[in-house]
Order: C-alpha cells, then sequence, then structure tokens
C-alpha cells in the first residue's frame, strides 16, 4: 500500500540526500518517489514548478499535504513507523550545518582559498560534512551530537554498507562515526604539528561523542604532591567505599583529566566507587619512566590516605584505558592493589595481527599512532623493560584479580588478549571480555548510540561485583 508520494528537486543536495534515505530505508515500498521535473509532479502537488524548485513536497494517501523539513519529517514517520517529531526536521540538522557553514566560508573566504569556488548553495550534503572539520569546535559538537540522537533506524542507513572484518560485524554507530571521521580527513590520534597540536585535537573533538556532564557525582580537585588529581564521589555514596584510581589513555602523550572526566563519573556512579583520576606527566615533555613513576606515586597515597578520601585501604583497584590501562597492569605488577581494571591496554611492543593486518588504518586508533606515541614515550633500547612491557614479565603470578576488556575493530585487541591469556597461565583469577563490535576508545564515546555504554556498565558490575564480597 503506498502512503504517499514524496516530491523532490533532482537538482537540491538536500533534496536529494533526503530522498536517498527514504528509499533505504522504505524497505516495503511504501512512499512513492517522484522528481519535479516528471510532468505529474505540478498536477500532484497543486504548486507551480518554481514553487517547487528547491523544495520537498509530501502528499499522502489521505491527501494531507506538507513541504519543506515537514514534507521529510512526515515520509520519515510514514517509512519507519517511528513517529518522529516535527522539531526535529524543522530545522534539519544537515541543512543547518549547510547554513553555518555557507556563512562561515563567507567570513574566512580568504583563508579557504580556492575551496570557496566549489561551494555553492547546491552541494551535497557530503560536502557540507566535509567542512564540518573547519567549523568552530561547538558547531561540530551540536552536528554530532544531534545526528547520534537520530532514531536507530536512520542512523543505520546514514552509516553505509556492514563491515564485517575476522568474523565481526562493526555496530552501525561505530560505522557512522568512521564515516564521519573520514569524510573530514581523520584517521588516527597523532598530528604532524607533533604532541601539542594532538592534544589540541583531542581535547576539541572529544565532546562531539561524549554525553554532557554525569550527574550527580561530585568531583574535587586535588594535589599528590606535583601531581593533579580529581576525586569522584557519586551522590549519596558513604564513607568506606571502594577506591579506582584511574589512568587517562592517550598513548602517554595526550589525554589529562577532562578528556576522561565523563568516564570516571560513569565508573563512580554506575560501580558505586569512588574514583581518583591521575593527570600523571605525559612525553615528550616527560618520557619514560614519568609516567609509571607517577602511578605508583598516586596508588601509595591512595593507599595511605585512603580513609581521608572516604575509602577502604582495603578495596583498593587501580584502571585505565589504553595507555592508562598499561599504567594499571604496570602498577598491578610491582605494588599490591586489589584489582585491576584495564581497558584495550598497551601490554607488549611485539607486532600482532589485529595490529598489522586486520586493523592498521581506519578505525579511530592506527598502527602509524603506535609507532608516533611509543617513539615519544620510550627509546626502543628500553621497550623490554617490564615497566613498559608488563607482557615480557617472568613472573605474573602475583598479580591481582584483573578485568580487561578489549574491542574487536581495535589494533591493541590481540595485546589485551594475549595478556589475559598469560595471566590466566600464571594463575591470575582474570575475566576477559571482547566487545566484538566496537572500537578502540570507546569510553570516551557514550555519545555514539547505546553499545559503548553498555560496555562500560559492564564493567562498572564487574567492579562493583569484585568488591562485594566481605573482606577480612
Amino acid at each position: 500500500m503506498i502512503l504517499g508520494t514524496l516530491i523532490y528537486d533532482g537538482d537540491c543536495g538536500f533534496c536529494l540526500q533526503s530522498k536517498d534515505l527514504l528509499a533505504r530505508l522504505d524497505h516495503h515500498g511504501r512512499v512513492a518517489l517522484l522528481p519535479l521535473q516528471d510532468p505529474g509532479a505540478t498536477e500532484l502537488s497543486g504548486v507551480s514548478r518554481t514553487e517547487l524548485a528547491e523544495s520537498l513536497h509530501w502528499v499522502g494517501a489521505d491527501g494531507k499535504r506538507t513541504t519543506g523539513a515537514e514534507a521529510v519529517n512526515t515520509a520519515l514517520a510514514a517509512v519507519t513507523g517511528s513517529g518522529l517529531p516535527v522539531t526535529l526536521y524543522r530545522l534539519p540538522v544537515i541543512r543547518q550545518v549547510q547554513d553555518r557553514t555557507y556563512r562561515w566560508v563567507a567570513e574566512h573566504r580568504g583563508r579557504l582559498g580556492s575551496l570557496t569556488a566549489r561551494f555553492s548553495r547546491r552541494s551535497t550534503v557530503v560536502d557540507a560534512t566535509k567542512l564540518v572539520s573547519k567549523l568552530p569546535p561547538s558547531v561540530n559538537t551540536k552536528f554530532a551530537r544531534t545526528l547520534f540522537n537520530l532514531p536507530a533506524p536512520i542512523r543505520k542507513a546514514l552509516s553505509g554498507r556492514p563491515i564485517r572484518l575476522d568474523g565481526q560485524t562493526l555496530d552501525p554507530d561505530m560505522r557512522l562515526l568512521l564515516r564521519l571521521l573520514e569524510l573530514q580527513g581523520i584517521d588516527g590520534l597523532s598530528a604532524p604539528g607533533g604532541p601539542p597540536l594532538a592534544r589540541k585535537h583531542l581535547v576539541e573533538n572529544g565532546p562531539a561523542v561524549d554525553v554532557p556532564r554525569i550527574e550527580p557525582v561530585y568531583a574535587s580537585t586535588m594535589q599528590i604532591g606535583e601531581l593533579r588529581s580529581r576525586l569522584y564521589t557519586p551522590a549519596g555514596l558513604a564513607d568506606g567505599s571502594p577506591l579506582l584510581v584511574f589512568f587517562h589513555g592517550g598513548g602517554w602523550v595526550i589525554g589529562d583529566l577532562d578528556t576522561h572526566d565523563n568516564a570516571c563519573r560513569f565508573l563512580a556512579q554506575n560501580a558505586g566507587v569512588r574514583v581518583l583520576s591521575v593527570d600523571y606527566r605525559v612525553a615528550p615533555e616527560f618520557p619514560f619512566p614519568a609516567a609509571v613513576d607517577d602511578a605508583l606515586t598516586a596508588y601509595h597515597y591512595a593507599r595511605a590516605h585512603a580513609a581521608e578520601l572516604g575509602a577502604d585501604p582495603r578495596m583498593i583497584a587501580v584502571g585505565g584505558d589504553s595507555a592508562g590501562g598499561n599504567l594499571a597492569i604496570v602498577t598491578g605488577l610491582l605494588a599490591d592493589p586489589d584489582f585491576v581494571l584495564a581497558f584495550y591496554p598497551s601490554t607488549s611492543p611485539e607486532p600482532t595481527r589485529s595490529r598489522k593486518e586486520l586493523f592498521p588504518s581506519g578505525f579511530f586508533i592506527t598502527d602509524k599512532d603506535m609507532d608516533y606515541f611509543a617513539d615519544y614515550y620510550c627509546p626502543p633500547k628500553q621497550r623490554t623493560d617490564i615497566r613498559f612491557a608488563p607482557a615480557l614479565a617472568d613472573d605474573l603470578s602475583g598479580m591481582p584479580p584483573t578485568y580487561i576488556a578489549t574491542a574487536g575493530f581495535d589494533p591493541l585487541r590481540d595485546d589485551g588478549e594475549a595478556f589475559a591469556a598469560k595471566l590466566a597461565e600464571a594463575g591470575v583469577p582474570v575475566v576477559l571480555r571482547r566487545h566484538r563490535d566496537l572500537i578502540h576508545g570507546y569510553i570516551n564515546m557514550l555519545g555514539v548510540g547505546p553499545r559503548p555504554a553498555q560496555a562500560l556498565a559492564e564493567a562498572a558490575g564487574t567492579l562493583r561485583s569484585a568488591f562485594a564480597m566481605p573482606t577480612s
């Protein structure tokens, strides 16, 4: 049964994008698509061809007619049965970005040079998206957050064809994120301008894939000697709680307290723990083993001052992601924490299949990034030191119980999983969880569909359970 007809201008980029989206979603042929150039368009719509130009018109089977943004909304609601609110497309996100792009291009024409010559009012949505990277970060963030708040069927349609590798299928929202990064020319975390520029990019782009600040969690900045740190306490948590000492990721070169703020808030709230996030020194200003020294300093401080932090000194865990996961594992190897929580950690300098063959590029972090960060952090001659490569330790039997989470589409996947196997061989209680549909960095992507939050919630539940048993 035909529910209606969408009349579109074949010369309008936004109209064509809307038409293509509907075509991908309309699996049962419930909407007819008619270009305004068709002789029957004028008669069906009841308006002149001039009025049809650069617009969209919906003519429902019930005779209802809408135009412009409301036409898109009505057609999408008919196709998906989702009852999308009209306000979603009253100012369509793509058109908003296009309009802001046009204004910004006009103001910065001299800086953009010949690029503006190829950009006109009839540019396609892809053209507009390519220029998003040149917009102020606040606009970019609003664009991404609005995009990832669209209904799931629309996000899936926009994400393109499924990506399947090594028997795994990438989550559609991860596909959409990678597609946006590709359109903006971003592949990896390193930057030609060196660490200062890479840090700047991480700070500017991070909010686009995150959610608004998680509340109610109280955060207070404090000093551990020269180390700036931040203590997170979820509302209502009594004194004597477990404490997680957390080390942020970023290849020992980028990242800070703010880039991992929401991840720490999420863990505190969902695991029922206090979280002490540590702003350890980073390379190249402070090369190896400065970060390890700072991690150990922070851990020993937390153990000695647990009561002052509101924590139980018998329930101190260490955790982190990527390079921070490495620091957590090294701390577990060299000190005596009660639990280790490591997300996609780096543990060995040896190349792996996931890094060199399966996911060397195109999945947020690249093989090139890893060389970039390692070269800034640790000289090659020191990379057999277990403080850099804990997987090379002769004896892992003294490690505390450990939870290791990996991502299926991550160059570091095999590294973390091989280390988990070594822990098991050494008799260490270890839980290994591969999230087969996710990519590296997912704990900071809570705004990219539901899967990152689900994966982080699982880790939080494991941490909560680890300390649920009575202590002696």
